[in-house]
């Protein structure tokens, strides 16, 4: 009973709705993966928050653009960066005239004698 709506293409394989047999295969194998990693999202830890004690929360107008000192350059991205980044030295302004001393370094900087370079300690 032929009424041309049949199952075999000919060559004793099924045809399955114009998809042919690899294209089954790829949806086939996609279907499983999906379900493995569904699966697989189910037993991972939870996600943890961040200790508060350490977590800084400012309200700004608008968005910082970033945290890299040397790519920044408004006002509210330098705000968080000056709270975030520790500076080597800093400036003492009780002493008369104003000296560089040091923050987090040991010691003030080691010139050679080309002073073309230098080596600093950190604490």
């Amino acid at each position: 009973m032929n009424d041309g709506h049949s199952m075999c293409d000919g060559q004793g394989t099924r045809a399955r709705s114009g998809v042919s047999a690899r294209e089954f295969a790829l949806r086939a194998a996609r279907a499983l993966l999906a379900a493995g990693l569904v699966a697989a999202a189910g037993t991972c830890a939870a996600a943890t928050w961040a200790d508060p004690a350490k977590t800084l929360r400012t309200a700004f107008e608008i968005d910082v653009t970033g945290f890299d000192p040397a790519a920044t350059q408004d006002a509210y991205s330098n705000a968080i960066e000056a709270r975030i980044f520790d500076a080597l030295y800093e400036w003492d302004y009780l002493a008369r005239p104003y000296r560089f001393v040091p923050s987090i370094a040991a010691a003030m900087p080691e010139y050679r004698s080309s002073l073309r370079s230098w080596s600093e300690r950190s604490a």
